[in-house]
């Protein structure tokens, strides 16, 4: 059997290298840059399904270091901004939602009407066609929403009861959170505001889609950013 000759350990070395280096840059994109998350349910329709795959960008937040504490302070939290954080309740289960309200704030919905500092949050109801691709939009009414630089979707229920909160004032370091889904999102009505120690990240892309229902995928969804 043929010994290895110089040359060729320095092959083998080479490629062991550049393996160990794209792992260790995978683990520190994974880590303190951009991390992947899926969505698991319905809370955010129609800005995110179940099925979608989305990117997480860290630093505006903070970096975490794995299995230890966070480096630095989050940067001024902004109303509309679509984030992943850990639920108060249990800091291991991860939440996606909108910030609606920062500290100082006060918010409340009457009759489904979105208040926020007394201004109320225009909403536009859409035309049938423009989501037409949703099973549930006979169930639902669809809206524009504007809230400071971002323009959505949102989603109410058309026979639900017209929702009703607060008035509440954000108390310092926290943001008030709701699903895009209003009438089908478990979010700060129910548990409270979130500390924001407790935000990691921004969503912003929709990097792949894939529908389990029909198994097949959402090709319109890849590479969507997020508003």
């Amino acid at each position: 059997m043929a010994r290895p000759t110089v040359r060729s350990r320095k092959v083998y070395k080479s490629y062991i290298e550049a393996f160990v280096l794209a792992i260790v840059l995978g683990i520190l994109i994974r880590f303190f840059l951009i991390t992947p998350y899926k969505i698991p349910s319905s809370a955010m329709i129609p800005t995110l399904l179940s099925g979608d795959y989305v990117f997480v960008y860290r630093p505006p937040y903070g970096l975490q270091v794995p299995w230890g504490p966070k480096i630095g302070s989050v940067q001024n939290p902004q109303r509309g901004d679509v984030v992943l954080f850990s639920y108060p309740k249990s800091p291991e289960t991860k939440f996606i939602k909108r910030i609606i309200a920062i500290e100082g704030d006060k918010v409340f919905l009457q009759n489904s009407k979105l208040f926020i500092n007394g201004q109320l949050v225009e909403k536009q109801i859409l035309e049938p066609m423009v989501l037409s691709n949703f099973k549930s939009k006979d169930t639902l009414d669809f809206y524009s929403e504007t809230l400071a630089s971002h323009r959505y979707h949102v989603a109410y229920l058309k026979e639900g009861p017209e929702s009703t909160f607060g008035p509440i004032t954000i108390p310092p370091g926290e943001v008030f959170v709701l699903g895009d889904n209003r009438d089908g999102s478990d979010d700060s009505r129910y548990w409270g505001t979130v500390p924001q120690q407790n935000l990691e990240g921004k969503v912003v892309l929709i990097w792949f889609s894939f529908n389990i229902e029909q198994m097949n995928l959402r090709w319109d969804r890849f590479l969507s950013r997020i508003y």
